[in-house]
């Protein structure tokens, strides 16, 4: 028997309950039937994040976009081919919903950030108290970002998922917010720092990112994802594919100089990403199946 067919899904009553499927009831009882006061403090807590990094975001890059705005209409150009990259991606599932996508994308490059830049700087001071520089960026960066990526997916989640798949596709649209922020800061750094020109500067930046890891947030925060949806709504026992986003981030940011660094770019990325590919077939072969069962219709709370 399909466990993730729709006929397991009822449509929200007129009440506007929001109805569990019994597999996912079966699995975690716990879950919220009804928008409750604390989902609605949950998304009150959720856009207020959002909104506050947008703004401390917006100012930053303000200022920065004023000193170099050619760097910053190239910029723009590598941001829409890499959402038309991951979109491409996404909508291969059955079910996809850009709408909350589009949240995800907006907690990744606004909530998340706010967030991290929040408690980085404590983590960095704390790693090198203790005399642990080589780690000082792996507890300042990987840990502070995994956590408040992973929270946002999480949210998204309880409040509007339902299939174990859906949290790699937030996970994905999560980590690709925070990373076109942050590629597009280094950009347009290395447009203004750049020796020869800006255009050379802005180009070079986001062309070795690009090679040197390419999407590695919509790869980590999407095993952080898969993990998650998995443990509401699927298979617990793959809850651990959280550990791999976290531990894959936290080996990347080690700082071991060279050539130590070059060993681990490369083993994470021949690690990582082979394994990233299995894990993004085996979900959509789970949302294939689970649409088997008739046409995938989310109900409007969920939407």
């Amino acid at each position: 028997m399909n466990p993730y067919t729709t006929s397991e899904v009822p449509a929200a009553d007129a009440a506007g309950v929001r109805q569990v499927p019994r597999w996912a009831q079966q699995r975690r009882p716990h879950l919220p039937e009804r928008r409750t006061a604390s989902s609605y403090l949950l998304q009150i807590t959720a856009i207020l994040a959002v909104v506050g990094g947008a703004v401390v975001v917006a100012f930053y890059m303000l200022a920065q976009v004023l000193l170099v705005p050619a760097a910053g209409m190239v910029s723009l150009a590598f941001v829409a081919v890499w959402v038309l990259v991951i979109w491409l991606i996404t909508r291969r599932f059955p079910g996809f919903r850009f709408r909350l996508a589009l949240r995800a994308l907006a907690w990744g490059a606004a909530g998340s950030m706010l967030l991290v830049a929040a408690g980085g700087d404590a983590w960095l001071k704390i790693a090198n108290s203790l005399g642990i520089q080589w780690a000082s960026m792996s507890f300042a960066g990987a840990y502070p970002e995994e956590i408040a990526k992973g929270a946002g997916v999480f949210m998204l989640l309880w409040l509007f998922g339902k299939r174990p798949w859906e949290g790699l596709i937030y996970g994905m649209w999560v980590g690709l917010g925070f990373e076109l922020l942050e590629n597009y800061l280094y950009g347009i750094s290395g447009a203004v720092y750049d020796a020869n020109s800006d255009l050379h500067g802005v180009l070079w930046t986001w062309g070795l990112r690009s090679l040197l890891g390419p999407g590695l947030h919509v790869v980590l925060v999407g095993f952080v994802g898969y993990g998650l949806g998995q443990w509401l709504f699927g298979e617990r026992s793959r809850w651990w594919y959280v550990l791999v986003g976290f531990l894959g981030h936290f080996v990347w940011n080690m700082q071991l100089g060279e050539p130590g660094q070059y060993f681990i770019v490369a083993g994470v990325m021949l690690v990582l990403y082979p394994w990233f590919v299995v894990v993004v077939r085996r979900a959509r072969a789970q949302a294939v199946a689970d649409a088997a069962g008739g046409e995938y219709q989310p109900t409007l709370y969920q939407m």
